[in-house]
């Protein structure tokens, strides 16, 4: 390979490359996101009477009671429930004095089988399903928008005030308020977010012998499944503002993203690609779940490529550059909501999350190694943390070999 890279034959490509892969996306969804705000019709359930709130809790004694007085001042004539899954201290305990209908749990099943389990009692019509930390504070609940759609995902936005709060509000704001309002019409919205989400009750019963149960990318996968289902009027958006807890460390964000989202992603590529050939699916869904496929591929090659920035700091000042004249482009779309330094800022946390985007690669892999060594219990959700040591430290050096493999090559072609 070449020992030296032209800087006028690298730098045009770089721009381009990155203008037709982040900015045109992210700007044209911008920009037509303001002309796709959904109307939503008037309620026409008074008082919640056909609807259930679900909340599944492991060893959550110490926030359940807020979580249920909370729903049941919120959302008067709902019923709450609370699945115990299988807790070791007072959960099931606090619940039922706050108020909650208390499903408990003999063994550890997870968050998608402890909902599962409780789905079988649901009688109402619609479902919220929530996590056992939120506060939603008089929320309104969009019943009129389930007579075209099937599901309604909400505004989840981080609380708090600290450095990397900030940095992820931002982070979701992009995601919530271009992102999915621009979804929102055509019901093209790709994840309801697993922290609280509004569904038809039918849609998720339908699924319960069909998600997979695992943990990570519970959410999407449940999206998705309604997405890929016949007669499908697919998932919107509105602009309910609900908090969030976040991680409040590099540490703990960082394990979030490797270990949790990213991984969660992968497990739910063969869904992706289904909804992608499905028949009658928006364009604007067909072109989300695309530029996400495509988007594993490249994320390896901008790992690839980070040698290129630091070896040549004009092409690294060039993206930098343009990167934030993108997000200043979307922090004015957005109101101007968050602090200014957090767009200045914004390209390098962007460089944190594609790293933890390609590590998440990786422990994919070595999950489903683990659970291909291990066969026999891959009907187990999560099964890849039951297996034996040994098999663990088996597909934990192929997937090392693998990565030094993957990043050798890299330096390889770019030193």
């Amino acid at each position: 390979m070449p020992s030296s890279i032209d800087y006028l034959a690298v730098l045009p490509a770089v721009i381009i490359f990155t203008i037709l892969i982040d900015g045109i996306k992210s700007l044209t969804e911008a920009f037509l996101s303001a002309r796709k705000i959904l109307h939503i019709p008037r309620e026409k359930i008074q008082g919640n009477t056909q609807l259930s709130v679900l909340i599944a809790c492991h060893n959550g004694e110490s926030k359940i009671a807020q979580t249920v007085k909370n729903v049941k001042a919120s959302l008067p004539g709902s019923v709450v429930y609370v699945v115990d899954d299988c807790s070791d201290d007072r959960t099931g305990l606090e619940a039922l004095r706050a108020g909650a209908k208390v499903l408990k749990l003999a063994r550890n099943r997870g968050k998608v089988g402890a909902l599962h389990r409780l789905l079988s009692h649901i009688k109402t019509d619609f479902v919220l399903i929530m996590d056992d930390d939120m506060l939603i504070d008089n929320i309104k609940i969009p019943y009129g928008l389930l007579d075209k759609f099937d599901a309604v995902a909400f505004n989840v936005l981080p609380e708090g005030n600290s450095f990397l709060s900030r940095l992820q509000r931002y982070e979701y704001r992009k995601s919530m308020e271009i992102g999915k309002t621009y979804h929102s019409s055509t019901g093209s919205v790709l994840c309801v977010s697993g922290a609280i989400g509004f569904f038809r009750t039918k849609r998720l019963i339908y699924q319960v012998d069909k998600h997979s149960g695992e943990f990570s990318g519970e959410d999407l996968e449940r999206t998705l499944l309604i997405h890929s289902m016949d007669g499908s009027r697919g998932v919107t958006f509105v602009d309910y503002v609900v908090s969030t807890e976040v991680p409040q460390s590099i540490h703990t964000l960082f394990r979030q993203r490797c270990l949790g989202w990213n991984p969660g992603f992968m497990g739910n590529v063969v869904l992706l690609m289904r909804v992608l050939v499905s028949k009658n699916k928006p364009t604007q869904l067909r072109f989300d779940v695309f530029y996400n496929l495509v988007n594993i591929i490249l994320d390896i090659l901008r790992v690839l490529s980070l040698p290129i920035l630091v070896k040549y700091p004009l092409i690294m000042i060039t993206m930098y550059i343009l990167y934030v004249a993108i997000d200043t482009i979307l922090y004015i779309i957005l109101g101007r909501k968050d602090p200014l330094w957090t767009v200045l800022i914004a390209p390098f946390y962007g460089i944190f999350c594609l790293i933890t985007r390609f590590i998440g690669i990786f422990v994919y892999f070595y999950r489903e190694l683990t659970e291909l060594i291990c066969w026999h219990m891959r009907s187990i959700p999560d099964s890849y943390k039951q297996a034996p040591l040994w098999m663990q430290f088996i597909s934990f050096g192929g997937t090392a070999i693998l990565l030094i493999g993957v990043l050798a090559l890299g330096l390889w072609y770019t030193m």
